[in-house]
């Protein structure tokens, strides 16, 4: 209980907003952060508001901006990415889509040059690409992924050079159906962890030895810890041990191991927290853990464990008070920074950060004392005693005064639905923008959301009809699934419509009555799916 105290004592400074929360004002499905060589952080995603295309987004000050231009895979329904950068900061990312929702994933992956994004994808059949990973090490650009091979599925990694891409060792290595969960370098050679097929689909790592690929320890190693394994991550310390975190499908408790001497072993106590979406970070040889919080509704939750324990990083678990998933983490430069998909958002990409080097308390009373020796060194401790600390001679009706202030400002700032999160004036509850000041609230199509920050101008955004919790307006859905009123057209001709917006200008947009089947493409062009309303 002592150790617990002095955790949360220690960890008591809250994390804050990096950014705008719901940084695009669009649906951002499975973001995921990466720091380049300069400890730039950078969020890669899938953009609901480019039809669910990848998009790269880097930190500016304390704005999100474009890293090139938005929406820049040639497929949509991008299902997962990543992003790793060369030695000068030049970024490669790697995504698979599946636009058809046949199950077949294609698999992409392109670098920012002189401002624009080239295609420079490896010559891979449909069908492979399952959870992508991609890494840089030696001066060269790996992947890993599923494929095809004589094995049914198997793991693959490949090197992209200048003379284009080639194995690593043997294509469709491992055993039958293993995806690459995890991805890193060791002692300058790739690693990947994977659910173990031939071990009940526990938990295994295997790592290539400059000849061929070979388990790291023994095969199926998170036995009997876990049954089958989810969501395996692996990182590696900054002194180069391998850790790998996941969740045990049986009990969807969260376990932790590293790799010394040989062998794995455990880090902290079975099952020390239950949840989803785990990804490991670290700060030196501190290993941090980031997590859906099961037993903390649902929200974000961040650990540290430092040789004794697994402690929160912050006041507390679930970060936000809210629901959030997808978590990604990323530290550098002292300062921890997690992004998550955000269900009170519009399911939008939220950052927050955490200084991992705040100003010492000690060194903040140090100086209140040195500069409180005066004549009034009874008064200044009386008021720090009533937690004024201002070393004022106000009379006890001001001191009350401001204390009741003080506990107004803190409700307002931990209470999302009447905090005014954007400065603009209107309370988050009535706020049609929380995240975008606009204090005019303007709402040209009266779906209250506000034109500032509307995700298909012109259209209801509420309307979701098969609930998936995404805009129906942002998606290409199969025709039963829209709502009566944007159907238009003969019943067996299936076609929707939609309002075109020639280059942006909502001043010349117009409806189209156009068929399913080519609803991809004008949202590719900025389109937007539905009929426009009329104000009440």
């Amino acid at each position: 209980m002592v150790m617990l105290l002095a955790s949360a004592i220690l960890h008591a400074q809250s994390w804050e907003a990096c950014g705008t929360p719901n940084l695009t004002g669009a649906t951002a499905e499975y973001p995921l952060l990466a720091t380049d060589p300069a400890g730039v952080a950078h969020l890669v995603f899938s953009d609901g508001r480019h039809g669910g295309r990848a998009s790269l987004y880097r930190l500016q000050g304390n704005t999100w901006i474009p890293a090139g231009p938005a929406g820049f895979s040639s497929a949509a329904a991008v299902q997962r990415s990543d992003v790793a950068f060369t030695a000068d900061g030049q970024p490669f990312v790697i995504v698979t889509t599946d636009e058809d929702d046949s199950g077949e994933y294609a698999l992409e992956v392109y670098t920012l040059t002189n401002g624009k994004w080239t295609d420079v994808s490896p010559p891979v059949d449909r069908g492979t690409g399952i959870d992508p990973k991609i890494g840089f090490a030696n001066g060269f650009v790996y992947i890993a992924f599923m494929e095809p091979s004589t094995n049914g599925w198997g793991l693959s990694v490949m090197r992209y050079s200048a003379g284009g891409w080639s194995y690593v060792g043997e294509a469709g290595f491992g055993p039958a159906f293993s995806y690459p969960a995890g991805f890193t370098f060791r002692n300058g050679q790739p690693c990947v962890a994977f659910p173990d097929s031939e071990h009940d689909y526990r938990g295994s790592v295997m790592t290539f030895n400059g000849t061929e690929w070979v388990y790291l320890g023994d095969p199926g190693f998170t036995s009997p810890s876990a049954d089958a394994v989810l969501w395996l991550n692996l990182e590696l310390s900054t002194s180069g041990t391998p850790y790998v975190a996941f969740t045990d499908k049986a009990t969807l408790g969260i376990n932790t191991m590293r790799f010394v001497g040989g062998r794995w072993e455990r880090v902290g106590g079975v099952n020390f927290a239950k949840g989803f979406w785990t990804d490991l970070a670290f700060d030196g040889d501190d290993a941090y853990l980031a997590f859906q919080d099961l037993n903390a509704l649902d929200g974000a939750s961040v650990m540290r464990f430092r040789g004794s324990g697994w402690e929160y990083v912050g006041a507390g678990p679930n970060l936000t008070g809210r629901p959030a998933y997808a978590q990604s983490l990323t530290i550098s430069h002292d300062l921890a920074q997690l992004a998550f998909t955000d269900p009170d958002n519009r399911r939008g990409a939220t950052v927050m950060k955490f200084s991992l080097n705040p100003p010492s308390d000690e060194d903040d009373d140090s100086d209140d004392d040195e500069e409180g020796n005066g004549e009034d060194d009874d008064d200044d401790n009386g008021d720090e005693d009533e937690g004024n600390g201002n070393g004022d001679d106000d009379d006890d009706d001001d001191d009350d005064e401001q204390d009741d202030d003080d506990d107004e400002d803190e409700q307002d700032t931990d209470d999302f639905p009447t905090y005014d999160r954007d400065g603009d004036g209107v309370r988050n509850g009535a706020d049609n923008c929380p995240d975008t000041a606009n204090p005019a609230q303007a709402d040209s199509d009266c779906d209250s959301v506000g034109d500032d920050c509307d995700v298909c101008p012109g259209i209801d955004d509420r309307v979701d009809h098969n609930r998936d919790g995404i805009p129906d307006c942002t998606q290409v859905l199969a025709y039963d699934d829209y709502i009566d009123d944007w159907k238009c057209g003969k019943p067996k001709q299936e076609k929707i419509t939609v309002l075109h917006i020639p280059s942006g200008d909502l001043t010349k947009a117009k409806e189209k009555c156009i068929s399913v089947s080519a609803l991809r493409a004008h949202l590719g062009h900025g389109d937007v799916i539905g009929a426009t309303g009329t104000c009440d």
